[in-house]
């Protein structure tokens, strides 16, 4: 598929449908079963470089420290892979998680890599999916993976058209 074909009627424009204002609930989890934190976030969706990339640009906090962060989402069309590039002051520090993946069950997802550890010993991984539930709520959702390949959900935002 040619960009002017995803633009008008693919990935591209259902993507460009969540431009806008949003606000919900950010939760955050370090073991299973109860979130350790919960707080509000908010943030825009906007198209950039002529509805090739969507970006997701937002505030929240985590135990009452300030959080500021941004996705960028994509489609490698060559290839049919989605992209996602996520940085922000608390997840990330200083590193830009890259992740790539395929659509299951009409959800973005797409899965990267960092290393953890008192020596950076470990490299663990990490899914972020983005869920259209409708044209004015969507869930994100983050999963660390552990060297084994263990699952558990790291983050979920909850979010609503503004």
């Amino acid at each position: 598929m040619k960009f002017e074909e995803s633009i008008a009627h693919g990935f591209h424009k259902g993507m460009m449908q969540l431009e806008g204002k949003w606000k919900g609930t950010n939760r955050v989890w370090f073991e299973p079963d109860h979130p350790i934190d919960t707080a509000s976030i908010s943030g825009t969706f906007t198209s950039i470089l002529g509805g090739r990339f969507l970006e997701w640009q937002y505030t929240s906090a985590f135990q009452d420290t300030p959080i500021e962060g941004k996705m960028l989402f994509g489609l490698y069309l060559k290839l049919s892979t989605y992209e996602l590039n996520w940085v922000d002051t608390f997840h990330t520090g200083t590193f830009m998680m890259y992740a790539s993946g395929n659509v299951q069950d009409n959800v973005f997802n797409a899965t990267g890599h960092y290393v953890a550890g008192e020596n950076n010993e470990q490299t663990w991984g990490w899914r972020t999916t983005l869920e259209i539930i409708s044209n004015t709520e969507i869930i994100i959702r983050a999963y660390n993976i552990t060297p084994e390949g263990e699952e558990q959900l790291a983050l979920q935002y909850d979010l609503k058209r503004v």
